[in-house]
């Protein structure tokens, strides 16, 4: 047995089938591969954030990314190496750390935002397609 379940909302569409690839595809609903598609995406997923949005000049900011490798086993990327970039509202790359995936797929880094740092939003990016901003104020 098989089935398909749709939602339906003001603006958006959605389904799912039970059998994937047995005769219902994305394309049937006017979907584009890359919509969809695993193939198509980044060879990692992630999720990255920061222990709160907004610091002050001169505080710490810990960052933490949770990483999946893009397949359907969501397999943890256990020992793989990523770079965790920084950077200020002007551009100005202020971290930039090789760290190595711990045994839950998760990478943890903390810096301390110099007291002149430039006010606005930050990134954070870890080198395969994940990012993140958060803000600094007074």
């Amino acid at each position: 047995q098989s089935f398909v379940a749709t939602a339906e909302g003001e603006g958006h569409f959605g389904y799912v089938v039970s059998t994937w690839n047995d005769g219902i595809t994305g394309w049937n609903f006017g979907l584009k591969d890359s919509d969809y598609s695993w193939e198509t995406r980044g060879q990692y997923l992630g999720y990255i954030h920061t222990d709160r949005k907004l610091y002050l000049p001169g505080e710490k900011v810990y960052v933490h990314a949770i990483l999946r490798k893009n397949s359907r086993t969501l397999e943890i990327p256990t020992g793989e190496k990523f770079t965790i970039k920084v950077t200020s509202p002007l551009g100005v790359e202020i971290v930039n750390r090789v760290i190595e995936a711990n045994e839950f797929g998760t990478l943890s880094l903390d810096f301390d935002i110099s007291r002149d740092a430039t006010l606005g939003s930050y990134m954070v990016q870890v080198i395969q397609d994940d990012a993140n901003q958060f803000g600094v104020e007074n």
